[in-house]
């Protein structure tokens, strides 16, 4: 089974690499192709109008030079490779994409990008908390495991599924179990921020994530917060089916008012 393997830290980064290793001593095939650097939330961010350049680090080991998620992946699928991948998946990201969070995340539209293809789609990331998950060093061998164990699960299924798998930062022995969740929801961020830089101009920061206003029974939010792995299963398609009979409606008004 050969597994197409990205994610939006980078391609050094220890979440993806205690990943690859875990795979590779599970028996699995691992094509790993990344940016290379941190792109979090670059969300489906494309490359149309610059060049790309893959570079081959090792066998089944590339990264994408000033590449996206989505470009790793679109590259990957679009000829780069003589393969089509039984499995595409991505991370471990260092931080969860719960919510609306998903949105703006590299790891889920790394997957998203490979939505054309018959296969089980994972992205896979990291509870370490709503803080800069930078500053301080992670573990994520429990968590490879955990993704193991899923990727096990799904690897025979042969349909579209795209799923978005969120890890408590917990010891083996903690954590209850799967959930299977919906997606909850935060509140606006933060207000931006201004600073005067050393040319005296006003910049400004984007504003820390909203707290969280959705974390009831079913959630992402309560699954993790109960100490589950919160597995979502999400689609692309960004239709709000439960508008469609109003505006319907509000048009066939506007047709007779034009008469």
């Amino acid at each position: 089974m050969h597994i197409l393997l990205s994610n939006d830290d980078g391609y050094q980064a220890p979440g993806i690499n205690t990943l690859r290793n875990h795979l590779l001593k599970a028996g699995y095939q691992v094509t790993l192709i990344a940016p290379d650097r941190n792109r979090s939330a670059c969300s489906s961010l494309l490359t149309v109008n610059d060049p790309l350049l893959p570079v081959e680090v090792e066998e089944g080991l590339w990264y994408v030079k000033n590449g996206t998620p989505a470009d790793c992946i679109h590259l990957a699928l679009g000829g780069l490779f003589d393969f089509t991948p039984d499995m595409i998946c991505a991370g471990i990201n260092d931080c969860a994409n719960l919510g609306d969070d998903t949105i703006y995340s590299g790891t889920v539209a790394a997957v998203i990008e490979g939505r054309h293809t018959n296969c089980p789609k994972i992205a896979f990331s990291l509870d370490s908390g709503e803080s800069n998950s930078s500053k301080k060093e992670l573990d994520f061998t429990v968590p490879a495991e955990i993704a193991v164990q899923i990727i096990k699960t799904m690897q025979h299924r042969k349909d579209n599924a795209i799923l978005n798998v969120n890890i408590p930062a917990l010891p083996h022995n903690q954590i209850q179990g799967w959930q299977i969740t919906r997606l909850g929801a935060r509140v606006k961020s933060s207000p931006i921020t201004a600073e005067i830089n050393d040319d005296g101009q006003t910049v400004y920061f984007v504003g820390d994530i909203g707290r969280c206003k959705d974390n009831h029974s079913g959630t992402d939010f309560e699954a993790l917060e109960k100490g589950f792995v919160s597995i979502t299963p999400i689609r692309e398609d960004l239709t709000d089916y439960s508008a469609l009979p109003n505006l319907t409606h509000f048009l066939a008004m506007m047709t007779q008012l034009k008469r």
